[in-house]
């Protein structure tokens, strides 16, 4: 028991004796002095866990560590360069042709990553990435900005400086839900390469679209037009089952209403505009109308062109047998005369 007591005391003293030459200290006027603007000041850690002056002895030994309770102040002259932290080289810590590599610097109160002259509150010379665990917004150096969040899909390429000075939103399809603006305006594009807008409805030179899906106010310009009617065509002009009207019919609605029947009248397209399927099904629906009269007239004009043909050929039989009468009376005279 006595033995145990003696030793306790000597573990004890030997722990702090250890944990005391763990870290080596000196005064302020031991410290390196450096003469010149290519003065070098440092510290590191030798294999016999002494200071070395030198800013990075051995890369394989310890790192340098710096705290202090209340607080670091580090200081620099921002006219001379302000506080830099680099990557060293070797022999020379600063030397960029032996690995030396400024990382950050603190100038004026900007700070720069990868460069000595911020113009920013925050200037990065080359990539950048925040991220959170699978989460990320990158920036990869040539105006490509990436967003992902892993909750909602795979992300990709958000914003691109694309040829030709252009801004590109959703490069290559990276976000396959497509791109949306707003709340309705949604832009997407399908495997075939067609680009389409949906949801919502859509303006051209004007805010109202009146409750239609696409407005434009303004002129338009197409090699092709197709509207697809849902309604029923007016084929039904030419069933059996079919009364057309009368040709008196439609021309006392003309005298009175001053447009053809079924047909907008001139103060309603003032007031509502022309729906363009609705009118072509209309014109359809007239034009068959009109073929429908035109041949009933072709028919009246071959019936009486036979009725015409067989009087024609009555009056001529009987002016030929009046013909032959007179001529046999001719003959009579002549037989009396002699």
């Amino acid at each position: 028991m006595k033995k145990y007591l003696l030793i306790a005391p000597l573990l004890l003293l030997f722990k702090v004796s250890i944990a005391q030459s763990f870290f080596s200290t000196q005064t302020y006027a031991n410290a390196p002095q450096g003469v010149g603007a290519n003065s070098i000041f440092g510290w590191g850690e030798n294999f016999d866990r002494t200071i070395d002056v030198r800013p990075n002895p051995h890369p394989w030994m310890g790192t340098m560590m710096i705290n202090y309770h209340t607080g670091l102040t580090l200081s620099a002259h921002s006219v001379y360069g302000g506080i830099r932290f680099y990557n060293q080289g070797y022999p020379n810590p600063y030397d960029s042709s032996t690995g030396a590599k400024m990382v950050m610097s603190i100038t004026n109160g900007k700070v720069g990553i990868g460069t000595t002259d911020p113009d920013y509150a925050l200037t990065v010379n080359g990539n950048f990435k925040v991220t959170n665990e699978n989460n990320f917004l990158f920036y990869n150096g040539f105006a490509d900005i990436y967003f992902k969040y892993s909750g909602r899909g795979s992300g990709g390429r958000a914003m691109v400086h694309g040829d030709g000075n252009m801004l590109v939103l959703n490069f290559g399809g990276d976000f396959t839900g497509g791109t949306r603006l707003g709340t309705n305006a949604y832009f997407t594009e399908d495997n075939n390469g067609t680009s389409y807008v949906y949801s919502g409805k859509f303006g051209i030179g004007t805010a109202d679209t009146k409750g239609y899906k696409l407005a434009v106010n303004g002129s338009a310009i197409a090699t092709s037009v197709t509207v697809k009617n849902f309604d029923q065509w007016p084929d039904y002009v030419f069933k059996p089952s079919y009364k057309l009207p009368s040709l008196s019919s439609i021309s006392t609605y003309i005298s009175q209403n001053r447009h053809l029947p079924d047909m907008p009248s001139e103060s309603e397209v003032k007031a509502k505009g022309i729906d363009l399927g609705e009118m072509v099904k209309l014109q359809t629906k007239k034009i068959e109308e009109l073929t429908l009269y035109l041949i009933e007239k072709d028919k009246e004009v071959k019936a009486q062109q036979v009725q015409i043909e067989k009087l024609q050929r009555q009056i001529n039989q009987n002016q030929q047998s009046q013909i032959n009468e007179l001529r046999k009376q001719l003959l009579l005279l002549k037989s009396k005369v002699k």
